[in-house]
C-alpha cells in the first residue's frame, strides 16, 4: 500500500456566481429530496413537548432508512391493510412515553386522525409518488457515477455539486416502500383537541371507505389513548416475507458499508487526498458503519415493529447525529472553498495535474513549461522536446510554429475551436495528441 497525503486545496475564487449557483443546487437536491422528503410533521398526543435535540434524530439519515425497513415489513406482515393503518404507520407519534411508532399506534391513535389518505395506497400521481420518483432518479445517477469508473477516478470528479451522491443512493432503499410511504393524512394534536373539546372536530368524518369506530364520529374523546389493544393484527416476523426484507436492507447496507471504504482506502501507489475527499469518505465509513450495526442488532433483537428506531432517544444515538452532522458541515465548508473547474467544465477538488483524466481524450495538446503560459522553446533544427518530460503547470495548449526552430506552445483556460485562433493563423497551427507528442524543431 502506498503513502496517504492530506493536501487541503483552496481554488473556489475563480469560480463566477452563476457557477456557484449552480453547485448549489446540485449539492442540496439530494440532501433535500431524502432527509426533509423522508421525515414528515410529528403529531402530539401528550402536552409535554419533545426537546430540539429530540427532535433532530429524526433528520438522521439512519432514522430514515429504518423508517423504510419498518414500514415495509409492516405491509407485508399485515393481516389487513386500510387508509387509517397506512396513516398511523407514516405518522411520528410522541405520547407520554416519548416517540411512539408501535403497532398499537394504529389503534390508540385512530381517533385523532380527521383526514385520512384517500386509499390504503399511493396514487400514481401523488406527491409521494413524485418525490419517490425523483429520490430515484437522483439515486440511479449517483450509483452510476461510483461503478461506472475506477475508484480512484471516483474521487477525482467529487466537487461541491457532488459530496451527497453516496447519500442520494439511500433513495433507492425508499423503493420498496414507496407504495406505503405518504404524507397525505392529517392528524390533530392533542392541545387543539382539548382547547376545541373536541366539538370542531366532529364534522370530519375519516374517509375510510368502511364504517367507522373513531370517536370523531361518535363522540369527542381522547380515551382510546387506553383503551385495551387489538391482539394478531399481524403475522409474526417470523414469515420468510419479513425475513426477506430485512435481509435485503442488510445486504444493501454491507455493501455500501464496503463501497465506501474501497472509495477511500483502495488505491495503488503513493495517494493524495483533497480536504473534502478524505472528509467525506470518513463520513460515510462512520454512517454505513453505525448503521450496518444499529440495524443488524434491532433485527436480530426482532425490534423492527416500530416505524421509529428504538434508539432515537438514547443519549449515544443524540451524540452520533451531533457528530454525523458537524462532519456533514465540515465536508460542506472543505468542498466550498477547493471545488475549482477545469478547462472542459468539470467541477473537481483535484489540482490541474488530474485534469487529463477528467476532460477525456482531446486533439489539443497539455503541454506548458514553467516559463508561464505562452512559452517559447527555441532549439536548433531537428532537436526534440518530448512533452511528457516537460513540467506541466497548465492543462492545455496549442503547439504551433513561429519560425524556423521554434514551437511556441500556448496555454489554454477551456476548450476552444480552430476558428477562435484565427488571429496565429491557421496554417502555422499544429495539433497534436494530448501528452504523448515529440515536438521535432526545424
Amino acid at each position: 500500500m502506498g503513502s496517504f497525503y492530506f493536501l487541503p486545496n483552496f481554488h473556489s475564487h475563480g469560480l463566477t456566481f452563476n457557477d456557484w449557483l449552480s453547485l448549489l443546487t446540485l449539492c442540496l437536491a439530494p440532501l433535500i429530496a431524502h432527509i426533509v422528503a423522508g421525515v414528515p410533521p410529528p403529531t402530539y398526543l401528550h402536552s409535554r413537548r419533545p426537546t430540539w435535540h429530540d427532535r433532530i434524530c429524526h433528520y438522521n439519515p439512519t432514522s430514515i432508512l429504518w423508517r423504510y425497513l419498518a414500514i415495509t415489513d409492516r405491509r407485508v406482515r399485515a393481516k389487513s391493510w386500510s387508509a387509517l393503518e397506512m396513516a398511523a404507520t407514516n405518522a411520528i407519534f410522541w405520547s407520554k412515553h416519548g416517540w411512539d411508532g408501535s403497532e398499537e399506534m394504529i389503534q390508540l391513535s385512530q381517533d385523532f386522525c380527521i383526514q385520512p389518505p384517500s386509499n390504503n395506497r399511493n396514487d400514481l400521481l401523488s406527491g409521494s409518488t413524485v418525490v419517490t420518483v425523483i429520490v430515484a432518479l437522483q439515486g440511479v445517477q449517483a450509483l452510476y457515477s461510483l461503478i461506472s469508473g475506477r475508484a480512484s477516478f471516483y474521487s477525482e470528479q467529487i466537487a461541491f455539486s457532488t459530496i451527497f451522491y453516496p447519500l442520494a443512493i439511500l433513495g433507492l432503499l425508499r423503493l420498496p416502500a414507496a407504495l406505503w410511504l405518504t404524507n397525505d393524512f392529517i392528524y390533530v394534536n392533542i392541545d387543539a383537541w382539548n382547547a376545541n373539546g373536541g366539538q370542531s372536530m366532529a364534522n370530519f368524518e375519516p374517509n375510510l371507505g368502511l364504517r367507522s369506530t373513531s370517536a370523531l364520529v361518535a363522540k369527542p374523546t381522547i380515551s382510546s389513548l387506553e383503551s385495551p389493544v387489538v391482539p394478531y393484527r399481524f403475522h409474526s416476523p417470523r414469515i420468510w416475507q419479513s425475513l426477506a426484507i430485512k435481509a435485503f436492507y442488510l445486504l444493501m447496507l454491507t455493501g455500501l458499508l464496503v463501497m465506501s471504504f474501497v472509495m477511500l482506502v483502495y488505491h495503488s501507489g503513493d495517494t493524495v487526498f483533497t480536504a473534502t475527499v478524505f472528509t467525506l469518505g470518513l463520513l460515510f465509513i462512520i454512517y454505513f458503519s453505525i448503521t450496518t450495526a444499529t440495524v443488524a442488532t434491532y433485527v436480530l433483537l426482532g425490534r423492527c415493529n416500530t416505524t421509529i428506531i428504538p434508539c432515537i432517544t438514547a443519549k449515544w444515538y443524540k451524540i452520533y447525529t451531533g457528530i454525523l452532522f458537524t462532519c456533514t458541515f465540515l465536508v460542506f465548508i472543505f468542498a466550498a472553498i477547493e471545488t475549482r473547474k477545469t478547462p472542459c467544465g468539470v467541477y473537481t477538488t483535484y489540482e490541474s495535474s488530474q485534469d487529463s483524466e477528467l476532460c477525456g481524450p482531446s486533439t489539443y495538446v497539455a503541454i506548458a513549461n514553467q516559463q508561464g503560459a505562452n512559452a517559447t522553446f527555441v532549439g536548433p533544427p531537428q532537436s526534440s522536446y518530448n512533452l511528457t518530460s516537460l513540467d506541466i503547470t497548465f492543462p492545455y495548449g496549442i503547439a504551433f510554429g513561429v519560425g524556423k526552430g521554434q514551437v511556441m506552445i500556448a496555454a489554454l483556460d477551456g476548450w476552444c475551436s480552430g476558428n477562435e485562433l484565427s488571429n496565429v493563423g491557421l496554417s502555422q497551427l499544429t495539433m497534436f495528441e494530448r501528452m504523448n507528442t515529440t515536438i521535432i524543431l526545424g
